[in-house]
């Protein structure tokens, strides 16, 4: 698990899906 910031293209869809998974969990 690298903390490599993703593309700026990725940047949005990555936190989104972060996001999302997070609200998914709880």
């Amino acid at each position: 698990m690298s903390m490599i910031p993703p593309p700026p293209h990725q940047y949005k869809h990555c936190f989104v899906n972060f996001f999302y998974s997070c609200m998914k969990k709880k």
